[in-house]
């Protein structure tokens, strides 16, 4: 927890920053286009095409666990945060693919980068989340990496004994 005396410097900080605004020394900052606050409060891209894939990868989710039927609360859960995750992360990657990663002539990254990173690190580990689920609840329906390739080396060791 930060301390009052850190508080009270920012709010000074914050307060310092208005007034050179309002004065003209400081530039105000520039209001977001890129979407993800419209899609964090509403839930819905504004951007067809992402909005296309956000529900193109929420539907073969749902398909991976054989339907919502199929789907525990926890699975539908993960399953609706991975979608706004994805979101974030596309809208993200269309503001900085259009704006860059420096935000200033001190070469600050932008917030939006930082948010990129953050959101990517969370969609990733819910990821690996679900593909645990769904392996748990399709027994057979797939393998991971380690056993596809332990697949692989058993049938070459066949070949060669053959």
């Amino acid at each position: 927890m930060k301390s009052e005396k850190h508080l009270a410097a920012a709010r000074k900080n914050l307060e310092d920053y208005r007034q050179k605004v309002k004065r003209g020394e400081a530039k105000p900052p520039k209001p977001s286009k890129h979407g993800i606050l419209s899609l964090l409060r509403t839930g819905k891209a504004k951007n067809p095409r992402v909005r296309r894939t956000i529900e193109a990868y929420g539907e073969r989710m749902v398909e991976e666990f054989g339907g919502v039927e199929n789907l525990t609360p926890g699975q539908f859960a993960l399953i609706e945060t991975q979608k706004t995750l994805l979101g974030v992360i596309l809208l993200s990657t269309i503001d900085i693919m259009e704006n860059g990663i420096v935000a200033d002539d001190e070469g600050a990254t932008r917030p939006v980068v930082k948010a990129t990173v953050a959101y990517s690190n969370a969609l990733r580990q819910n990821q690996l989340a679900l593909q645990g689920m769904a392996k748990e609840s399709t027994p057979g329906k797939r393998s991971t990496l380690d056993e596809a390739l332990a697949k692989i080396a058993a049938e070459k060791d066949q070949e060669e004994d053959d």
